[in-house]
């Protein structure tokens, strides 16, 4: 085996993450945000594997990974072995090989790599996830590997639930709090317009929030409401009949304000930044325990006025700087919404601390991941 690279890191990414400007999921938005943002000072170089896609991201190192999958074995295990393969053909040993949102995968490589450090970089409640949901499960990973980011602390107490001392285990847990590019200038116009960003599934609350605002918005012709989103993360053609159950019910309950509700679909990223930064109200409705919630920033990076829900990892960057919702429901949706539209002041207050006060750059998260990494590695 050749000797290691010094401070080459190798990114993962599941197998149903396509990492391009059109389709990319919120785990590809993040590992981009990390990549793109990391700094020579660092040392570090960072190279992102996933499923073979024709068009990555600019300006990062993508390598695609090819393979045949047989029925009785999953697309991440799929492409954990081809990633493998990869490893032993080029006579590659990075310092580190950080998987993103995948137990299994960082076991499976660990397991087969015992030289190397595998991380495990949690987006969602481990709890929930395969290879992670039972104590022994997460005990095991906390042996097997050498760290463990997440991406806020309410994921963090979510894997350490039931383990005991976090310093009994050969694995550094860290929380690197999301980050988002900040838009670069303050918008100077916004329309009276409530702007929802999202997949479209019942965790996600939007029906709810939907329901809550078309009595609020019958009464008041000047607003109207933008949905953009899909079930995934690609595009959808919303007036066809490949919509699901779900979206279905959406449509219907818009249905009542006409051409003042407007349904766009997926969008990519710089298209869901634009209607951000021009509406005066974003509502991020989660009724789940939301691990982060990236939607949450990038409307506080707008500087718009948000409406959020108190789940999960959302108060860590919501709290003090968003009207926060406690028990979501479309009454208190509507509460909530009649309490900005009717308070023109309020609105204001809360989009002047959006824009002000904020400290979740993506710069600053990459950093931090950086810095994780350089302990890991030393």
């Amino acid at each position: 085996m050749s000797k290691i690279d010094e401070q080459k890191v190798d990114v993962l990414l599941p197998h149903k993450e396509r990492f391009t400007p059109q389709n990319g999921g919120a785990v590809s938005t993040v590992v981009y945000e990390l990549a793109r943002h990391i700094t020579a000072k660092s040392n570090q170089d960072i190279t992102i594997f996933g499923s073979m896609i024709d068009a990555p991201k600019d300006g990062v190192s993508y390598q695609g990974l090819s393979y045949k999958k047989p029925f009785w074995q999953s697309r991440n295990a799929c492409l954990a072995k081809a990633y493998l393969r990869f490893l032993q053909t080029n006579g590659r040993t990075p310092s580190l090989i950080e998987v993103h949102g995948r137990p299994q995968v960082a076991a499976l490589i660990a397991s087969s790599r015992p030289d190397l450090k595998v991380v495990l970089y949690l987006h969602n409640d481990p709890r929930t996830i395969k290879a992670s949901k039972t104590v022994e499960q997460r005990k095991r990973l906390s042996q097997q590997l050498a760290g463990i980011i997440s991406i806020t602390e309410f994921v963090k107490g979510c894997f350490l639930e039931g383990l005991g001392d976090e310093d009994d285990y050969r694995a550094q847990h860290y929380v690197n709090l999301l980050g988002v590019e900040r838009q670069k200038t303050r918008p100077k116009a916004r329309q009276k317009q409530i702007f929802i960003a999202g997949r479209m599934v019942p965790e996600k609350g939007i029906l709810e929030a939907c329901q809550g605002a078309v009595p609020l918005l019958f009464d008041r012709p000047d607003w109207q409401i933008i949905l953009a989103g899909g079930k995934n993360f690609t595009d959808t053609n919303i007036n066809g009949s490949g919509l699901s159950a779900y979206e279905r019910d959406i449509q219907r309950a818009l249905a009542p304000l006409g051409a003042r509700a407007i349904t766009l679909g997926h969008q990519p990223l710089a298209a869901v930044k634009r209607l951000q930064a021009q509406s005066e109200i974003c509502l991020v409705p989660s009724l789940w325990q939301e691990p982060g919630g990236l939607t949450v920033l990038e409307a506080l990076s707008a500087g718009a006025a948000l409406i959020t829900t108190n789940r999960g990892g959302i108060p860590e960057f919501a709290k003090g700087r968003a009207l926060i919702v406690d028990e979501p429901s479309p009454s208190a949706f509507q509460t909530a919404l009649k309490a900005l539209i009717d308070d023109a002041a309020r609105r204001q207050e809360l989009q002047d601390i959006a824009w002000q006060d904020f400290p979740f750059t993506a710069k600053k998260m990459s950093a931090r991941a950086a810095t994780f990494r350089h302990r890991l590695m030393t």
